[in-house]
């Protein structure tokens, strides 16, 4: 086997699409992947993660000798030590491999265990990424940075055209006899109108985009942006020099009053749904009309998860409590949002509870109970 090298030293990646993809692309035997929940104190974190690092530790010596794998384990090791654990932070996932070595901090609580296999666990990153709120955070000054949100995380956004430099001549003093306002105001609505060109390959349909700045430019923006129909919030001030995690901070507020918002907005869509008798409430109904593509939008409580084995024959869903066993579907809660998304439709997560009498989960259709039964099965 390849020896884990400087080149695949990386630790600390953020929980965003680019990264997740990025472990799932990796490929080789062995890759170990150590996933756990925190506990109430960062001591007993520790002692828990050494276990599963001494439980991938011996399955890696049962199959090879310590000088093959040595350099792996270092690596490892230095990973669990380095590893921010503790109350704050639910979970967080340890992989190693010759090609990449990460720790990736989880918003979800996730079920404990070490895999070692061809390719990283990644189910539980899809997970917490379905379940986080997903948004971009424009920042409108000289030089304009897009940013991925996902939860509380920030992650600057480096190519498409961002960090947008433009050619800046809205900064400089205007010639002799011509007024300066004037010169000012037309360089910048060019800069604004090439910001806004290289943000349309960076937004999906229904992304919540949140824009900051000064007053003026987020004016002129929102007066002229192709995308102000998914500006659900603009925040003035100066964030030029502030970094993503200074600045993941300071709008913190303005995204959860941004989500709070859409969690409404989904539940009156859902509201208008039954109304006109096109929604489906209870997982059972859900898997079957997402897989048909009736699914317009999907509305689902924050930590409701059902693991299920899938029927060959019916392609119903079977409840099940062994969740390690093979043929079962981990959450099919998650199976049934990627499916929906897939087929273009949206996604909600609302607060636990929110659809206490909708059984935990509720779709909005694109057709009428003519085409669907209005009613669910037994959930």
């Amino acid at each position: 086997m390849a020896s884990a090298g400087e080149d695949a030293a990386v630790t600390h990646l953020a929980l965003n699409t680019a990264n997740v993809a990025r472990i799932q692309q990796v490929r080789g035997y062995p890759a170990i992947s150590i996933l756990m929940s925190s506990g109430p104190t960062s001591v007993g974190d520790r002692a828990r993660l050494a276990r599963l690092v001494e439980i991938a530790t011996a399955r890696l010596l049962n199959e090879f000798s310590r000088p093959a794998v040595q350099p792996l384990l270092d690596e490892l090791v230095g990973l669990a030590a380095d590893a921010e654990v503790g109350p704050g932070r639910q979970g967080i996932a340890l992989f190693a491999s010759a090609d990449l070595v990460a720790t990736v901090g989880l918003p979800v609580v996730v079920r404990e265990r070490t895999v070692v296999d061809e390719t990283f666990a990644t189910r539980d990153l899809v997970h917490a990424l379905l379940r986080s709120p997903h948004y971009r955070v424009l920042v409108l000054a000289n030089v304009a940075r897009l940013y991925e949100g996902v939860g509380a995380d920030l992650t600057e956004i480096v190519d498409g055209g961002f960090p947008f430099r433009g050619d800046e001549t809205f900064a400089e003093p205007a010639r002799f006899g011509v007024d300066r306002s004037d010169t000012r105001d037309a360089g910048l609505r060019r800069h604004l109108r090439a910001v806004d060109t290289a943000l349309a390959g960076h937004l999906d349909s229904d992304q919540p985009l949140l824009v900051v700045g000064a007053s003026r430019r987020l004016s002129l923006f929102r007066q002229h942006s192709r995308h102000r129909s998914q500006i659900t919030e603009a925040l003035p001030g100066n964030f030029e020099q502030r970094s993503a995690t200074e600045l993941a901070q300071a709008i913190w507020p303005s995204v959860t009053n941004m989500f709070d918002r859409r969690h409404q907005d989904a539940l009156a869509e859902l509201d208008r749904a039954v109304g006109e008798r096109r929604y489906a409430f209870g997982v059972q109904q859900a898997w079957t009309l997402a897989n048909q593509g009736s699914g317009a939008l999907i509305v689902v409580e924050e930590n409701y998860v059902y693991p299920a084995r899938i029927d060959p024959h019916s392609n119903g869903l079977v409840a099940a409590a062994d969740v390690a066993h093979p043929e079962v579907v981990d959450d099919v809660v998650d199976e049934i949002i990627e499916i929906v998304l897939a087929k273009g439709g949206r996604a909600t997560i609302v607060p636990d509870g929110t659809l206490a009498t909708r059984g935990q989960i509720a779709m909005a259709l694109r057709y009428g109970a003519e085409a669907a039964p209005a009613r669910a099965g037994p959930v």
